[in-house]
C-alpha cells in the first residue's frame, strides 16, 4: 500500500511543475488556491505569484482579494 501511495505521489510530482509545489508554502495558500492560480492565471512560481500580487492579478480573480496580496 506504502509503495502504491509513493508511486502515485511521484507520478503527480512529475505532472505538476517544481514551482507550483513550492507555492504551498506561502502562508494562505492551500491546495486549491495554488490549483486555480495555476489553471487560471498560468502562475507556476513563487516569483510569478509574487508578479502577480504586484500587478493586481490575485484581486481581479474569483475567491482571491486584496488581502492575499
Amino acid at each position: 500500500l506504502l509503495r502504491r501511495r509513493c508511486n502515485a505521489e511521484m507520478a503527480l510530482r512529475d505532472d505538476i511543475p517544481e514551482g507550483v509545489l513550492a507555492m504551498l508554502a506561502v502562508p494562505g495558500l492551500r491546495v486549491e488556491r495554488v490549483r486555480k492560480l495555476h489553471a487560471e492565471l498560468g502562475i507556476d512560481s513563487v516569483d510569478a505569484l509574487e508578479a502577480a500580487a504586484r500587478e493586481g492579478r490575485l484581486a481581479a480573480t474569483r475567491g482571491f482579494g486584496p488581502a492575499l496580496e
